[in-house]
C-alpha cells in the first residue's frame, strides 16, 4: 500500500469509486431453531424483504430498521453495507416532535455535520428516516434509509412510500420480536456480530454463516483477503484515516461482491467471503476482478492511498469451519511471502511447511533454554601483511539429532522467533568475552564482528546491553564491531540512525554486511553512520569468471573509498581472488583460502603461529 500527498487542486476519486453497492442484504441475525427465532439474514424472511424493498424503492444503497427498547436502539434487520450504525445521532433526531426527518445533504445540516456517521468518508449525505410507535404511543423503532451522495432532486413521492413501508415495519414488529424484552435483547446481541466500523458482519457472523451454508452439500470456497502494508497507513497517516481506508475497501469489496457471496471482516485489515456452489475456476476470476477494483487509488483527507491486497483461496472438504479458514489464511500467508502472486490457493504443501515452521519455533526455543547454540569464528586477514586483524562470529546451532546446523537452516526462522533477543544478548556477551582473551598480533588487539538482529533494535535496553557486555568482558569498544543487515538500515523509524550514533560514540565500530545486494545500499551510505562494508560472498564466487560480478565489486570498492569507508570481502577461497581484491584497495578479506569458522579453542590454536610470523600468509599484490 503507497501513499502520496495531495494538493487541493488534484482531482479525488470519482464519486462511485468508494460507495456502497450492496448486492445482498447484509446479514444481522442468525437462524436459532433452538430459541424459536425467526430467520432474519436478509434472505426470505419479512424483515430482511422489508429493508431489502425500501432501499430498492427509494434508489438508496443502504436500509435500517431498528427497535427501541430500555432506551436502546437494536438493528432488527439492514441492506446494505450499514452507513447507519444502530446509535447514531440521524435516528435519535426522530421522535414525536419530528416522525419524519429528511435531509439532502446531511453535512450541511447544523445539527448532524459532526456525527461520526456523516463525518466518515462514504459517510451519509442523503437522509430519509421515519419514527415507529407502538400501540401506547411510545416510540418504537426506527426506518431510514441513506445514501453516501447528496441529493437535491428528492421525488415528492418518496415521504409518502417511507410511510406505507413504515406501517408495514410496525406490523411486522409488532408481530415478532417487541414486547418481549428478552428477545429483542437476544436479538441485539445477535446484531453485535456486525463489525461497527464497516457495517460488515463480522468473524463469529461469518464463521456461523459458513457452517449454515455447509449443510446444503454444495461446493464451497473461501477466501481470506489481507492488505498490503496496512500498518504503514496508520502509523504515518494515522488510524482515523485508516480507518477510512477500510471502510473504502469494503465498498469496493462489495461492489463487485457477487450476487450469492457473503462478505465479513475477519479482523484488522483482512475480509473473508464465502462463494457458495462454485467452481474453483470461477472462484478465482470474481477475486481477480475484485482485486483489480480494489487497486485503484483513493483520496483520504488530501492523501493518495493504493490499497493492494493479497488473497489466500481454500476450498471445502469437510473440515471445520474454523480450519477452512486457517488454510485460506495460510494461503494468504503465502501470496504475501512470494511477493509478485497476488491470489494463492490452499495446498498440502502449505500445510506441511506450517508444520515445519512450527516445530523449528519450539525447537529454537528449547535450543535457547538448553544452550545447544554455539559460536565458531571465521579469522579476518589484512591483505598487505597476511596477518589476522579480527574474526567474524557465527552463529552455528548444535542440534540434538540433526547434528551442527548452518545459518542458513534456521537463522531466517529465529530472526522472527521470541527467543531471538535472548540468543542476540548471548552471542554479544559470549562474543566479547572470547575476543577479550585473544592475543595482539603486531601489538594490536583484534577485533570481533558480531551480527545483530533487527529486533534488537526495537529494544530499549539494547544499548545498555551492548555497555554491559563489555564491561563483564573487559573488551574495548574499539575491538567491537556490530553488523547491521538491510533490514535495519531500511528502517525509516529513526531508531537505527540513533543507535548506531550511540554505538560510534562509545568507539565501537559499525559494519554494513552483504553490502550490494539489496535495495538499500547506496541511501543507507549517506543516511547511516558506518565504518566498512562488506562485500557479500556471492559476488566475490566468481568475480574472475562474471564480468557483472566483477563491475559491481569495482563499484563497490569506488564507492567505499568515496565515503571513506573502508572493506572487507567475504568468501575469498583462491589467490587470484585475493590479488583481484588488494589491487582494488580492499583491505581486509574472510574465507576457506585462510580458514573456516572455528569453534573458540580451534581458533586459538589457529591464531598461535600467526602471532609472531612475519608476512605470515601474505599474498600476492599484483
Amino acid at each position: 500500500m503507497t501513499l502520496h500527498s495531495l494538493s487541493g487542486t488534484e482531482a479525488a476519486t470519482p464519486a462511485n469509486s468508494g460507495g456502497f453497492m450492496p448486492r445482498t442484504p447484509v446479514p444481522l441475525v442468525l437462524h436459532d431453531p433452538a430459541n424459536g427465532g425467526d430467520r432474519d439474514d436478509g434472505g426470505g424472511d419479512a424483515l430482511g424483504d422489508l429493508v431489502c424493498l425500501a432501499a430498492q424503492l427509494l434508489g438508496c444503497p443502504t436500509a435500517l430498521l431498528s427497535v427501541t427498547e430500555g432506551g436502546r436502539r437494536l438493528p432488527l434487520a439492514a441492506h446494505g453495507a450499514s452507513l447507519l450504525p444502530a446509535g447514531h445521532a440521524l435516528c435519535h433526531g426522530l421522535g414525536h416532535d419530528t416522525p419524519l426527518l429528511l435531509l439532502p445533504d446531511a453535512s450541511a445540516d447544523t445539527r448532524f455535520r459532526h456525527d461520526p456517521a456523516v463525518t466518515a468518508v462514504d459517510g451519509v449525505r442523503f437522509y430519509l428516516g421515519i419514527a415507529l410507535f407502538g400501540f401506547d404511543g411510545a416510540l418504537a423503532g426506527t426506518l431510514a434509509v441513506a445514501d453516501h451522495r447528496p441529493r437535491n432532486d428528492v421525488p415528492a413521492h418518496a415521504p409518502a412510500t417511507l410511510r406505507r413501508l413504515a406501517r408495514l415495519a410496525t406490523q411486522l414488529t409488532r408481530r415478532h420480536d417487541v414486547g418481549d424484552g428478552r428477545r429483542i435483547e437476544r436479538r441485539g446481541q445477535h446484531a453485535t456480530t456486525q463489525d461497527p466500523l464497516t457495517g460488515l458482519p463480522d468473524r463469529n457472523a461469518l464463521l456461523a454463516t459458513l457452517e449454515a451454508l455447509r449443510v446444503q452439500e454444495t461446493p464451497l470456497g473461501v477466501a481470506l483477503l489481507g492488505l498490503d502494508n496496512f500498518r504503514l497507513v496508520n502509523d504515518t497517516l494515522g488510524h482515523a484515516i485508516g480507518d477510512s481506508v477500510l471502510q473504502i475497501v469494503s465498498s469496493r469489496l462489495l461492489a463487485r461482491l457477487p450476487p450469492d457471496a457473503h462478505l465479513a471482516r475477519f479482523g484488522g485489515d483482512e475480509f473473508a467471503m464465502i462463494f457458495p456452489a462454485a467452481a474453483a475456476d470461477g472462484i478465482e476470476e470474481q477475486l481477480q476482478a475484485m482485486l483489480r477494483e480494489l487497486a485503484r487509488p483513493c483520496e483520504v483527507d488530501h492523501h493518495r492511498v493504493h490499497p493492494e491486497a493479497r488473497v489466500g483461496l481454500a476450498m471445502d472438504d469437510g473440515i471445520d469451519a474454523s480450519e477452512l479458514m486457517a488454510r485460506a489464511g495460510l494461503a494468504m500467508q503465502q501470496a504475501k511471502r512470494s511477493g509478485g502472486q497476488r491470489l494463492r490457493w490452499f495446498s498440502s504443501e502449505l500445510l506441511k511447511d506450517a508444520i515445519d515452521r512450527r516445530q523449528l519455533d519450539l525447537e529454537l526455543r528449547r535450543a535457547c533454554r538448553d544452550g545447544e547454540f554455539e559460536l565458531h569464528y571465521q579469522p579476518q586477514i589484512d591483505l598487505a601483511s597476511g596477518r589476522p586483524t579480527g574474526a567474524e562470529a557465527l552463529l552455528r546451532w548444535r542440534h540434538p539429532e540433526r547434528g551442527l546446523l548452518m545459518p542458513a537452516e534456521f537463522i531466517d526462522a529465529l530472526a522472527h522467533s521470541a527467543v531471538a533477543l535472548a540468543v542476540g544478548r548471548w552471542i554479544m556477551q559470549r562474543a566479547c568475552r572470547d575476543a577479550a582473551a585473544w592475543p595482539e598480533v603486531d601489538g594490536r588487539r583484534m577485533t570481533v564482528g558480531v551480527n545483530l538482529f533487527p529486533v534488537q533494535f526495537d529494544d530499549e535496553r539494547f544499548l545498555d546491553e551492548v555497555d554491559d557486555a563489555l564491561s563483564a568482558s573487559g573488551l574495548s569498544p574499539a575491538q567491537l564491531e556490530l553488523e547491521l543487515t538491510e533490514t535495519i538500515a531500511l528502517r525509516d523509524d529513526g531508531m537505527a540512525e540513533y543507535s548506531l550514533a550511540q554505538l560510534r560514540a562509545r568507539g565501537i565500530r559499525v559494519a554494513y554486511d552483504d553490502f550490494g545486494t539489496g535495495h538499500a545500499s547506496l541511501s543507507m551510505l549517506h543516511r547511516l553512520p558506518v565504518d566498512r562494508v562488506k562485500i557479500d560472498r556471492s559476488f566475490v564466487r566468481n568475480v574472475l569468471e562474471n564480468r557483472g560480478d566483477e563491475a559491481i565489486v569495482r563499484s563497490i570498492a569506488l564507492i567505499a573509498r568515496n565515503f571513506d569507508l573502508q572493506v572487507v570481502a567475504e568468501g575469498v577461497e583462491t589467490p587470484s581472488q585475493a590479488a583481484f581484491l588488494n589491487a582494488l584497495g580492499c583491505k581486509d578479506v574472510q574465507g576457506f583460502l585462510y580458514s573456516k569458522a572455528m569453534v573458540s579453542a580451534e581458533f586459538d590454536r589457529w591464531l598461535l603461529p600467526h602471532l609472531a610470523a612475519p608476512g605470515a600468509r601474505q599474498v600476492a599484490r599484483g
